[in-house]
């Protein structure tokens, strides 16, 4: 089946090109019509969770839970739920029952409001300004379109707003794991109001996108996963993600409809027919009503019509002219709508004499249309009857195809103009002309690429772009590049994007047009590709790589934590060599060759050969002295695995090359675009190019509403609610439905009902479901239980009964508090936007004011901080001066002042100085300032005078630095540093500071900067070396020396106006440690309660908890806890029992999209004494693990709240709580593990020891001794033994071990002792219990005595001690 293109975006694709903003969102609004809350629920149910009816019914059972858990929470209520599931013939009945306090009539449209307005996206406004152009694909046809036109289409006229889009519009989208790019639709239009800074990031290639600062970009990690990068954070050098091949479409267009790209007005006075109609399609016009009109106001005569859907043929042209022609004029083809009819027939015009032009309606989209297309794209213009094209008079080959390329759509003739320095080619026919000026555009600033070729295949997107460049493309040498310029901003970027179709990234580049040809001055677009990359259109001819293309190439930065040696280069090929030299692994690609061959034979278990490589080896720390792998050689070989090919996907890595702050708008806007795995949350801007920016998340699920609406959806039965409020004598009941048409919760019915519970909500709904998700129903009823052991669940379901009774002495969970922002959480954008609206002057008062667990001593840590990245820190010398040099200087310096208040004043310094070490500037000027406030003379010491007095005494500090730094160097530096090399690196050192470094003031980065360059000369100048840890530790040594500035900070104002200075306040904000966020805004379970859940529903043999501080990502606190049960009941055999909850809900769907769940994989198991098969994944054995994530704002995956989405700081504190949980595991299965070891050794001896007390009791003829006795003490047990003579009755503990042993010792006797020596008798049921309570030191024993009679009978029961080390004797 041939695809004709589509045409419903016909004004849509007309509009975008002509810049017409307000068309384009008609358009869109028009196709948006009253959205339908079904098709909006039908769209999106796979996000909402009701994309089946299994899943369906385990959602609606999750929100009525929830929302019952949370009224009764509030209220101050234990929670007591019901739920039950009963089969109702073809459908399932729900009902749902809690004891909160009720609801009123007036609180139903809040509990179920509107779905549409039911989900928030997240606080944070990640947002692009109104221009910033997307690639769209609607109704399979692909165009772009500015992301404010689009989403203004579906929202109100102002504010912010969030809307859902009903039209099938999607976008390219990025798979996060395989970096597969394909079409995903678009769920939601955003618009915010800006309130914070905005920035332009341009990239090499020229790709660019003007984003808020929240707003996140993609890089990779060195293990090659995705990760987001806010642009607020980026710098030049950072590297991004970019779309390198853009996805196409499966079902290429292979033909046009050239009626569908011809509007009406365009026909007015037009002799265009259209040939070809059957004379049965013809006479239906007959069917419609015959009336009688005058053919226009100026006519004197009525004619007679045929009315056929609302269009008027004159009758006497149907039946004398279009009935035998087989034709009708082309207008009155449009006006029908029958283009689709026509697609079979031709276009006829008819030229001034009588000549026609014969034109197929449908034009094949062969190469030579395609290169026609690209000819007027590169050199035509279009009159009302002709289109034309311009070349230069050497181009014969490019005019002999042109006229080749215009004769293949249709035999329409051409004629040749020859001027002087062109020669101009004219192709008749008004049909073209209107083709080629509405798809191509009218005027070089108006071209663009066809939006059809975006779906035509890549042979025919690669023929139009080949005729392109050869119309107006520059092929030159020795550059080896082909380039392509033109003034139409839309032409560049469509041209961009058909170089992305085919693999290729293109560069774009921006330049203003002061030639002097052109009336005005104007902006050109330059589209270039070089090398290798040509090679893809074969007119241009087989091409030399000029060098690898930067974008297939790997930035070594990506290699920093593995490198070994220096490297040059900021990337590297995408090949194994090449990733082994960005780690410094090679001087050059042929030794790291050499060097693969030998790690892979190293880590294959092979014999490493070739001497010279393998010690280089050894000395970078990869293989040991026995030329075996080492653990740096296996991680840097699993960074490069990971790392390799990531230039083969869709995706690449450009260099950003700059960041720049732009005037923000008065609105930004964003889409949400779930992609392939719901998680991938991104979208292609193509303003200059291709690039892929992060989109907004759904941050909460949609609520009962959404389990309300499906079940009357799909049973068509309202929602039965029955409630009462504390202290009322009666319930009421209403009968409830969503008003499909408004979104508003409709009460159909209501009365006043009995019901037995004093308070609580019941909610019924009948829906289409069925029970094959049992397994999950049951995972939420028994997480649900195990997560809030306060609450009392039931389930009543077909096949069976579960009821989870609330645990012993539970309560309820903490009321939560609202808190300001913690100081590591914020953000850059945020932090600017606090500081504007602070009404604090200073950085002190604002970050007191603003910040929790910021008080003063923490707010002074922070401004110091801020001033060494600020202003740097002071170096101090000690001052080695003799006493009376001192005296003589300041006398020297002191002038007009008598010579006794002189004198006084120097001494009085002088003494200061003496009891002073190290000395800064600043700390000079201060004590002499002082001084000379408290020196006991007639005169003053002004400012002037005391700067007199700093510069001669900072003089003598800084007269010899040497000392001091030989110091601060010995002590960083290794006793393998001989003096030579310490006083050369010091003296060195030394030269650094002077008329440059203004008070001897450096920042870290500027004193590491110093130690380098005096740590080269160093070097050069002797045979010693100064390593990299050489350096680091001599640069900490001398920051730490340094003293913290006083200067003043700038006002808070000031700093939010400048950005630079707010990042170093942010940097200094999260160097300095703060006291955790409090959680009196979160609700964390506890680890005891943690533990006490999972006793309450595991019966195991062990049990830990863990509940981490509290941490913060993106400014939102959160708590993350753990919890494991092991063995007893707990099923052996498969993977562990994983438990996922974020705010006490379980999560039951998406388990393999979770972060907790890639934590979980990711630990090393067997480490804790569990088995995972392969070294990864979840382990094996009988064991529960459960993670709860608390925080004010959760990030899910998608708004069915399934799945945490991957945020490194919640992924770091999970496996922190997990790790906790799982080293008392370890210590478990560790002791138990010993006590098994030390049970089968006692059973060894036990059989071995009888036989040979036997033996020896036969050689010596005594008495067999008591083996229990002898066993205790070859074991180190605790022996406890009972004699009994008549009625006399001796307990004896005997401690073995090598500790201290607290023993609870109970004897049961059936007759009532007496004179017992020591604890205490209680008679209960005719039995008299003795109890004895020793504390038994290593080595001693202890003695009970007590008398009974002879023949009672004794029991004994002794606990404390495990029963592995105890041995009784009795």
């Amino acid at each position: 089946m041939t695809k004709v293109a589509d045409t419903e975006m016909t004004s849509f694709q007309s509009t975008l090109a002509d810049g017409d903003d307000d068309g384009i969102a008609e358009e869109l609004a028009a196709s948006q019509r009253e959205i339908s809350i079904a098709e909006f629920f039908e769209k999106n149910k796979h996000m909402l969770g009701f994309d089946s009816g299994a899943r369906g019914l385990v959602t609606a059972v999750k929100e009525a839970v929830d929302n019952a858990l949370d009224a009764t929470e509030e209220a101050g209520i234990l929670p007591d739920i019901y739920v039950e599931i009963q089969e109702s013939g073809d459908y399932y009945t729900l009902v749902v029952e809690d004891n909160g306090p009720g609801i009123t009539k007036e609180q139903i449209p809040k509990i179920f409001g509107k779905l549409l307005y039911g989900s928030r996206f997240h606080s944070r406004e990640q947002s692009l300004t109104p221009d910033q152009e997307l690639l769209v694909r609607r109704d399979g046809v692909v165009d772009t379109v500015p992301i404010g036109v689009l989403c203004d289409a579906y929202l109100p006229i102002d504010g912010a707003a969030t809307a859902p889009l009903s039209a099938d519009i999607e976008v390219p989208s990025f798979d996060r794991e395989s970096h597969e790019m394909s079409w995903q639709p678009v769920t939601h239009a955003i618009r915010h109001e800006t309130d914070e800074q905005t920035y332009e990031i341009t990239t090499e290639k020229g790709r660019t996108v003007e984003v808020t600062g929240n707003h996140s970009l993609f890089s990779v990690t060195a293990n090659g996963e995705t990760k987001q990068v806010k642009a607020g954070d980026l710098e030049p050098g950072d590297a991004v993600l970019t779309p390198r091949s853009l996805p196409t479409n499966d079902d290429p267009v292979e033909s046009v409809n050239l009626l569908e790209h011809i509007t009406p007005d365009q026909l007015e006075d037009r002799r265009l027919y259209v040939y070809g109609f059957d004379r049965e399609t013809l006479e239906e016009i007959r069917s419609g009503e015959t009336i009688r009109k005058k053919p226009n106001a100026d006519s004197t005569r009525k004619r007679y019509y045929y009315r056929y859907e609302g269009v008027d043929v004159l009758k006497d042209s149907l039946e004398s002219n279009y009935l035998e022609g087989g034709y009708l004029p082309a207008s009155t083809v449009l006006e029908l709508g029958w283009e689709e009819r026509a697609a079979d027939c031709e276009l006829k015009t008819y030229q001034v004499g009588g000549d026609e032009t014969t034109i197929p309606v449908t034009m094949p989209l062969t190469a030579e249309f395609a290169r026609l297309l690209g000819y007027y794209v590169a050199e035509g213009h279009v009159g009302p009857r002709q289109v034309g094209f311009t070349f230069g008079s050497h181009e014969g080959e490019l005019i002999e195809a042109t006229e080749t390329a215009v004769a293949g759509v249709g035999g329409g003739t051409t004629t040749v103009e020859r001027e002087r320095n062109s020669t101009r080619v004219k192709a008749f026919g008004s049909p073209l002309a209107m083709f080629l000026g509405n798809v191509c555009g009218k005027g070089a600033e108006n071209k663009r690429v066809p939006s059809f070729l975006f779906d035509a295949s890549e042979d025919i997107q690669q023929e139009f772009l080949t005729a392109v460049y050869q119309g107006d493309g520059s092929d030159s040498h020795p550059g080896n590049e082909l380039s392509h310029t033109t003034v139409s901003k839309t032409l560049a970027r469509g041209v961009s994007v058909l170089w992305n179709m085919q693999g290729v990234l293109a560069s774009t580049e921006t330049a203003e047009n002061t030639s002097g040809y052109a009336e005005d001055d104007s902006t050109t677009y330059r589209t270039k590709v070089y090398g290798a990359d040509l090679n893809v259109l074969d007119a241009f001819g087989e091409r030399k790589p000029t060098g690898e293309q930067g974008y297939k190439r790997v930035p070594t930065s990506l290699l920093d934590d593995v490198r070994v040696d220096d490297v040059d280069a900021h990337t590297v090929p995408d090949t194994v060599p090449g990733l082994l030299r960005g780690a410094g692994v090679g001087s050059n690609l042929e030794h790291a060759e050499a060097y693969q061959s030998l790690i892979e034979a190293a880590l294959d278990g092979g014999i490493v050969e070739k001497p010279r490589y393998t010690h280089n080896l050894v000395e970078m720390g990869l293989l040991d002295e026995s030329h075996e792998p080492t653990a740096a050689l296996e991680e840097l070989h699993a960074t490069i695995r990971n790392l390799h090919g990531i230039t083969d996907t869709d995706m690449c890595l450009l260099p950003v090359k700059s960041v720049e702050e732009t005037d923000a708008p008065e609105y930004v806007y964003d889409i949400s675009v779930p992609g392939a795995s719901g998680e991938d949350e991104n979208f292609v801007v193509a303003n200059d190019g291709a690039l892929s920016v992060k989109n907004s998340r759904g941050q909460q699920g949609i609520g009962i509403s959404a389990a309300v609406l499906y079940s009357q959806l799909t049973s068509g039965t309202p929602a039965k609610i029955t409630s009462r409020t504390q202290g009322a004598a009666e319930a009421n009941y209403y009968e409830l439905v969503i008003d499909t048409d408004t979104n508003e919760p409709v009460i159909s019915e209501e009365e006043t009902v009995s019901w037995d519970r004093p308070h609580g909500t019941r909610i019924e709904l009948e829906m289409e479901a069925n029970m094959r998700a049992r397994g999950q129903l049951h995972d939420y009823a028994e997480h649900t239980a195990v997560v809030n052991p306060h609450a009392r669940l039931e389930l009543r379901e077909p096949e069976g009964r579960f009821k989870f009774e609330r645990a012993e002495d539970a309560s309820l969970p903490a009321e939560t508090e609202e808190i300001r922002p913690h100081p590591h959480g914020v953000e850059l954008g945020a932090l600017i936007k606090m500081l504007g609206e602070t009404d604090s002057r200073t950085v002190r008062g604002f970050l007191r004011e603003e910040f929790t667990r910021v008080g003063a001593k923490t707010a002074d840590s922070i401004c110091d901080a801020f001033r060494d990245r600020r202003y740097g820190r002071e170096l101090a010398w000690t001052l080695d001066v003799d006493e009376r040099d001192i005296d003589a200087r300041i006398v020297d310096a002191v002038s007009n002042k008598p010579a006794a208040d002189t004198e006084a004043f120097a001494a009085a310094v002088a003494d200061a100085l003496a009891e002073r070490g190290a000395l800064s500037h600043t700390d000079l000027e201060t004590l002499v300032a002082d001084v000379a406030a408290d020196v006991e003379a007639d005169s003053s010491f002004g400012a002037t005078v005391r700067g007199h007095v700093v510069d001669a005494l900072w003089d003598a500090l800084t007269a010899d630095r040497r000392g001091d730094l030989y110091r601060h160097v010995d002590a960083a530096t290794t006793v393998q540093k001989d003096d030579e090399t310490v006083e050369a690196l010091a003296e060195r050192l030394a030269a650094k500071f002077g008329d440059e470094t203004p008070y001897d003031r450096a920042t870290r980065d500027e004193l590491r900067d110093f130690v380098e360059r005096a740590a080269d000369q160093t070097e050069t100048g002797t045979d010693a070396t100064v390593g990299e840890t050489a350096r680091e530790n001599v640069t900490d040594e001398l920051w730490t020396a340094a003293h913290t500035v006083t200067d003043d900070l700038p006002a808070a104002a000031e700093i939010a106006s400048d950005r630079n200075l707010a990042r170093d306040l942010l940097d200094a904000m999260r160097t300095v440690d703060v006291m955790a966020p409090p959680t009196s805004c979160l609700a964390p379970i506890q680890a005891e309660s943690v533990e006490a859940g999972l006793r309450k529903e595991f019966d195991a043999d062990f049990y830990a908890a863990a509940t981490r501080d509290a941490d913060v990502h993106g400014g939102d606190p959160f708590v993350v806890e753990a919890g494991i049960a092991y063995g007893g009941d707990l099923a052996a055999e498969g993977t562990v029992d994983v438990m996922r909850f974020a705010n006490r809900v379980p999560l039951v769907y998406q388990r393999g999209a979770c972060a907790t769940t890639k934590v979980l994989k990711d630990i090393g198991w067997r480490n804790y004494g569990l088995d995972q098969p392969g070294g990864s994944g979840l382990p094996s054995g009988p064991c529960v693990i459960m993670v709860h994530v608390a925080s004010t704002n959760v990030p899910f995956t998608s708004e069915s709240k399934d799945a945490v989405a991957s945020v490194p700081e919640i992924e770091d504190e999970v496996e922190l709580a997990v790790r906790e949980a799982a080293r008392d595991l370890k210590g478990f299965l560790n002791e138990r593990r010993s006590r098994q070891k030390r049970q089968e050794k006692q059973s060894v001896i036990m059989d071995v020891l009888p036989t040979m007390a036997e033996k020896v009791s036969e050689m010596t003829g005594r008495e067999p001794v008591g083996v229990e006795d002898s066993l205790a003490r070859i074991m180190n047990n605790v022996l406890v033994e009972r004699e009994r003579a008549d009625d006399a009755v001796r307990l004896t503990v005997e401690n073995n071990t090598g500790a201290s042993a607290d023993i609870d010792l109970t004897d049961i006797v059936s007759a009532e002792p007496s004179d017992v020596s020591d604890g205490t008798v209680v008679e209960m049921d005719g039995e008299w219990f003795v109890k004895w309570s020793p504390t038994v030191p290593s080595g001693e024993d202890a003695t009970l005595e007590y008398a009974v009679a002879a023949d009672a009978d004794c029991d004994l029961s002794v606990n404390g001690v495990a029963d592995e080390k105890l041995t009784i004797s009795q």
